[in-house]
């Protein structure tokens, strides 16, 4: 590329930069994607010696990644003298991660950023065309999906960079089809797996690749063995232990394959093909201009349009067709949009009559989009539910108050526990457990010796999630007496909406006890997300009396300040 345009590819991607590294902290020390502190959990479990993640939901190469960011962060913070040893390093993530989940963000944001410089070799790549990659970059670097989720720690930014090197890399080998470019597309397909099993779609695109000029010669079967072992190898490098363990990594493609097929915690609520239309193509000019660029490419059907559209089209199938709806499931597919939908616009630009038109449509959707863009990230960086719930509990509940609270640590609040309630879980783990795990005793006992500035509460966990399906536990206001609760805390974030048709089919006696509990005890306060002030589930906090429960229908008294 001339020297201007990797001027500009440089500026276009420290504008995305920018945008994915703004407010990254949101929210913390709590996260409201589940994925984030599993990924976060092993990457620093690595860190004590095991290079086995032992999770298998995901492939291990953005673990490992994110094992080495914290190794630099461990480095970092031991110069500055704000740790001394290694045991200081995990105090620090038991009484605060914010600057573990920072780092793990950034990482995701530097891989969104690296997508976007990649933009323009695709342009040139596919369509000859270093306008439409100029045009592309600048459309995903302002993205409203793209961008907010470059804002979390999760697998599908970072696979989007590996799966858009892979389409250059299958364009390449289409038009070259040696072992060299199998090896080089193999890999790239072998990488994208690594970082999550859905990677396996590049394989299509890859096909496509070489069977295309077989009207012009023999299919290239060396190349295709090249694919296939450089993919196989790639990944074998990167993720060993998903083929040590190999039954685990099929019980974690099953778990990822029920939640799909059943929906979260097996509350299906139907296809998500709908959904995922209306956000890649109705949802702005930017999107309008994408189904423009989608329905041009499926009439032309050129080399690079057939290739993007055997990507695309397979990989739209498989997210529509599940009960599980996240607009990260959108991502990979982005870089395949603005393409499409640059190439539409450069194509325009080159008819003189249209030249204005062009313009002001494209500098229209650009500035809507950045515009959908902030307000997103204005609205990521506002406070938390569950901090603010904290913050009143804290000030408003005596210390040593016996507190029930759901499974989910980053779904609900996260309140310091007492050393009486670390002891008892302590005890009730190794009673429990026919090996403990010395990693999760030694974190308790950390906790156990952290200095109290504060006030500090027993806990008692009410619900339990095993393999996405929720059971019954300690979900009876006569049990949680009878066990010293004084006050329960109920968060959205951990069940979902209990009070939906479908959750009371799936989970009878666990809907029964959330639809009693405002009659059998006293609503306290309640969070709720609300434009401009708060983000965040909805938190209620009660105290159980021993007043008889009200007959349903009867009113529960108002939130208290």
């Amino acid at each position: 590329m001339p020297r201007r345009a990797w001027l500009l590819a440089g500026a276009i991607s420290l504008l995305a930069l920018a945008l994915r590294l703004w407010g990254n902290g949101f929210g913390l020390p709590y996260t409201t994607e589940p994925d984030e502190p599993k990924l976060v959990h092993h990457a620093l479990a690595i860190g004590l010696g095991d290079p086995n993640p032992h999770y298998f939901v995901y492939p291990a190469l953005q673990m490992y990644l994110l094992f080495l960011c914290y190794g630099g962060l461990f480095l970092a913070l031991l110069a500055q003298g704000a740790v001394q040893s290694v045991e200081d390093y995990k105090l620090l993530f038991l009484s605060d991660p914010t600057v573990f989940y920072q780092v793990g963000r950034a990482l995701t944001a530097v891989f969104g950023a690296a997508t976007v410089a990649l933009m323009p070799l695709a342009g040139l790549r596919l369509y000859g065309s270093l306008s439409a990659g100029m045009l592309a970059a600048l459309a995903l670097a302002v993205h409203p999906i793209h961008v907010p989720q470059s804002h979390l720690v999760t697998a599908d930014v970072p696979v989007t960079f590996f799966l858009l090197g892979g389409l250059v890399l299958a364009a390449r080998l289409r038009d070259r089809p040696g072992a060299r470019e199998g090896i080089l597309a193999g890999a790239a397909a072998g990488l994208a797996t690594a970082i999550k099993y859905s990677g396996l779609i590049l394989l299509a695109p890859i096909a496509a690749a070489l069977l295309g000029p077989l009207r012009r010669r023999p299919f290239p079967w060396r190349t295709a063995l090249c694919v296939v072992a450089a993919l196989a190898g790639a990944f074998a490098l990167l993720s060993p232990y998903s083929l040590v363990e190999w039954r685990q990594t099929l019980d974690g493609m099953r778990f990822i394959s029920d939640v799909k097929r059943d929906g979260q915690f097996g509350v299906a609520r139907g296809p998500s093909w709908g959904t995922y239309f209306r956000q890649s193509f109705l949802a702005g000019p930017l999107t309008l201009a994408t189904l423009a660029g989608v329905v041009l490419a499926a009439m032309r059907r050129t080399p690079a349009d057939v290739l993007l559209l055997s990507f695309a089209v397979p990989y739209f199938l498989l997210v529509g067709a599940s009960q599980s709806h996240s607009p990260r499931y959108l991502v990979p597919l982005l870089p395949v949009y603005v393409l499409l939908a640059a190439r539409l616009a450069v194509a325009a630009w080159r008819r003189p009559a249209w030249r204005p038109v062009t313009a002001a449509a494209a500098a229209a959707a650009l500035l809507v989009a950045l515009a959908a863009t902030v307000v997103r990230l204005r609205d990521l960086t506002l406070p938390d539910t569950r901090q603010a719930a904290r913050e009143w509990i804290e000030s408003r509940v005596p210390d040593g108050s016996t507190v029930a609270l759901e499974w989910g640590w980053d779904d609900t609040v996260r309140l310091p526990e007492s050393a009486e309630s670390l002891d008892e879980k302590i005890r009730r783990y190794e009673a429990a457990a026919a090996r403990p795990d010395a990693a999760v005793l030694g974190a308790l006992r950390l906790l156990r010796r952290q200095p109290s500035d504060g006030p500090r509460y027993r806990v008692v966990r009410i619900g339990e999630n095993v393999g996405n399906v929720l059971r019954k536990r300690r979900q009876d206001t006569d049990e949680l007496r009878r066990l010293g609760v004084e006050y329960v805390v109920t968060s959205t974030a951990a069940l979902g909406d209990p009070a939906g048709a479908a959750f009371r089919r799936a989970y009878p006696e666990i809907a029964a006890f959330y639809e009693r509990l405002p009659r059998e005890a006293e609503l306290l306060r309640r969070f709720e997300a609300s434009a401009g002030a708060l983000r965040g589930p909805t938190i209620s906090i009660f105290r159980l009396s021993d007043r008889k429960p009200a007959p349903a229908g009867v009113g529960t008294g108002s939130a208290g300040q």
